[in-house]
């Protein structure tokens, strides 16, 4: 039996560079880190697609943090939400991820491919 994989949602503020100084930061454990994508603001709920930048792979800690002011003035993180997900994830951040997540507040497939991310209620049949 696989293992279950983990995903954290951060809220970062007053990161260097951030013009809104305000981003939330998506965290899918792969292995030995956690993929990373830089997200506008939280997806809502069968709702518009998000921007989401691919951003430098995280350690595996931050799945377990609640709030953290990082180093070197990079602001500050806090936990939004997380929880495991079922699914796999491409071996090319290019390629469509099609995952389902669940966790304490967000439960849904979510889609990431092309730049933007999109969550859903229920599975989607064009996949």
């Amino acid at each position: 039996m696989k293992q279950p994989k983990r995903w954290i949602l951060l809220k970062h503020i007053d990161a260097p560079g951030d013009d809104k100084k305000i981003h939330f930061d998506l965290l899918l454990e792969d292995q030995i880190d956690c993929r990373t994508w830089r997200l506008e603001e939280i997806p809502p709920l069968n709702g518009k697609v998000i921007k989401a930048i691919t951003s430098n792979n995280h350690r595996l800690a931050w799945l377990q943090k609640t709030s953290e002011s990082l180093s070197g003035g990079r602001g500050f993180a806090t936990r939004i939400d997380g929880g495991i997900y079922q699914g796999d994830l491409p071996a090319n951040d290019d390629d469509l991820i099609n995952i389902y997540l669940c966790g304490e507040n967000i439960s849904g497939q979510l889609k990431l491919q092309n730049g933007s991310c999109q969550i859903f209620s229920q599975k989607t049949t064009n996949d």
